[in-house]
């Protein structure tokens, strides 16, 4: 059965909005797959607890420009063009608000066999430009639990023992 590959880079918090929207970018053009939508945290101006959140639909364009202003600082980018739940590609930034902490990750709806070199170009990238402490290039059986496992839940569905 084929598999996700996926990146996480953890201790992030040195990394702007901006520089991970700029690696975001870098992501899907060394994946040569096109970004289809962006998504952004915002919070709830009544939800029911503090801190509650929603994701907002936008473009990259208006994406990018709501980083330049400020207005979002956490956001996903994704490609959707073959159908795949959730995505084909994705990735996204965290920061310590929205109820997550400070990673980055990427993950891409192919086994790690056929990924494994170009993640690795792109991570190498990454660690020349910024720093972090700690990152991994892993496969899981389905994006779910690719995304599951950089948020640091389900280790066990990425690693089966």
């Amino acid at each position: 059965m084929p598999g996700c590959a996926g990146v996480a880079l953890y201790h992030t918090e040195r990394i702007g909005a901006m520089q991970a929207f700029a690696a975001g970018e870098a992501f899907f053009e060394k994946i040569d797959t096109a970004v289809t939508g962006t998504s952004y945290y915002e919070l709830l101006e009544h939800g029911d607890h503090e801190g509650d959140h929603d994701l907002v639909e936008t473009s990259p364009e208006q994406l990018r420009a709501k980083i330049g202003t400020g207005e979002a600082e956490a956001f996903w980018m994704y490609s959707q063009q073959r159908g795949t739940l959730p995505w084909d590609a994705a990735f996204t930034y965290h920061t310590s608000g929205y109820g997550s902490f400070p990673h980055i990750a990427a993950f891409c709806d192919s086994p790690l066999e056929d990924t494994y070199s170009v993640l690795k170009e792109w991570l190498r990238h990454m660690a020349e430009q910024f720093t972090f402490p700690y990152a991994i290039i892993y496969e899981a059986r389905k994006m779910t639990d690719a995304m599951s496992y950089a948020t640091g839940d389900n280790g066990k569905t990425a690693f089966p023992y």
